[in-house]
């Protein structure tokens, strides 16, 4: 089966008739396909649409599905920038308050005068550093 790769922004040429095999792969094993052996971006950048200005197709469709003829496609594929892990984005949603809090629990000098830094801390505050620790590290063990 054959495959054009266009650009989706400016329908631009990318890859003309390169042969992928069959049409039986999928939209994830073309992604890596083309990453490999063609030296396009991280699989996880890449967006393929079947026109220039549509909706991604999802990587279970199979590439036979979207031929007009059955040996030959037209793709258009749109690089999505850079991507981050969920977990990178929960954990400094989640870790960072707990940091600054601890910081500033420990240092106090760091908001308030030097000279209320040498009092000894009220048990108020202590049972707020705990019940806020508490409820943060029990997002991040979830």
């Amino acid at each position: 089966m054959k495959l054009t790769l266009l650009s989706a922004g400016s329908e631009r040429l990318i890859l003309d008739e390169v042969d992928v095999g069959s049409g039986s792969l999928e939209i994830h094993q073309l992604k890596h396909l083309l990453h490999n052996d063609h030296g396009l971006k991280h699989p996880s950048r890449l967006s393929l649409r079947q026109q220039s200005n549509g909706k991604s197709l999802k990587d279970d469709v199979k590439l036979i599905d979207l031929s007009d003829n059955g040996n030959h496609a037209v793709l258009f594929v749109k690089d999505l920038g850079p991507q981050i892990a969920w977990s990178t984005v929960f954990l400094s949603e989640y870790a960072a308050p707990i940091a600054i809090y601890l910081l500033f629990y420990g240092r106090p000098s760091f908001i308030y005068d030097a000279r209320l830094s040498t009092k000894p801390m009220d048990s108020v505050a202590k049972l707020a550093c705990a019940c806020y620790v508490g409820h943060y590290v029990k997002r991040v063990l979830e």
